[in-house]
């Protein structure tokens, strides 16, 4: 159906159009419908070319500099917003899509939207993350690579219903027992760096292990 209406080739200029952002933006929300739960879109824009463009617009420090000076922080981040909405959807159980992204370094910029900016970003970047690493497990080590487990732990609290730590969870899960090394491997650090005053003090440290 969608290579009978020529949808790639339809959209593709639109997408790749270098005169508005808003306008790629608004196309990546248009696309993101298009790959929900559709293999048949997931293959048709499973581009090399596709890929790199849609890591560039999740990313909202290249928007900046790319950008208009009197582009306002809003609409920037709503292009971005609706990139991560076409990644989730683009990834999801898709191994040929998943690798295309990761290729250009989708995972490190997902990483630093997870720092900075706001909670729907973040908890959006999150689903994006976790729909690139499922059942990857090249995803998973380029992840634990980035130093993603630090920053996940980050995002988790004890709220039952908040969505981006329990997303933020359910990635160091897929991470499997990498995630568990990691955090010992920095718990011994933060031992080292107290050992002369180890004694000297009462504070205890609890490992929670997930």
């Amino acid at each position: 159906m969608l290579t009978h209406f020529k949808i790639y080739e339809i959209l593709s200029p639109l997408f790749f159009q270098k005169t508005s952002l808003k306008l790629c933006g608004n196309v990546c929300l248009l696309i993101s419908h298009l790959l929900w739960q559709n293999k048949d879109a997931q293959s048709l824009f499973g581009t090399e070319e596709f890929a790199e463009h849609l890591v560039f617009l999740t990313d909202f420090n290249e928007l900046v500099n790319e950008s208009d000076p009197d582009a306002s922080v809003e609409a920037l981040q709503e292009i971005s917003f609706y990139a991560l909405l076409a990644m989730i959807n683009y990834c999801q159980h898709c191994k040929q899509n998943q690798n295309l992204v990761a290729k250009q370094r989708a995972i490190q910029t997902i990483l630093r939207q997870l720092k900075s900016g706001s909670y729907e970003p973040k908890k959006t970047a999150c689903f994006a993350l976790a729909n690139i690493i499922k059942n990857n497990l090249e995803n998973q080590t380029k992840c634990i690579e980035a130093n993603a487990v630090l920053t996940l732990c980050e995002m988790i609290n004890d709220e039952e219903d908040d969505a981006l730590s329990n997303k933020a969870y359910e990635c160091l899960e897929l991470l499997g027992t990498e995630v568990v090394k990691k955090l010992i491997t920095e718990l011994q650090a933060v031992f080292e760096d107290r050992k002369p005053n180890m004694w000297k003090c009462t504070k205890t440290i609890i490992l929670d292990i997930f």
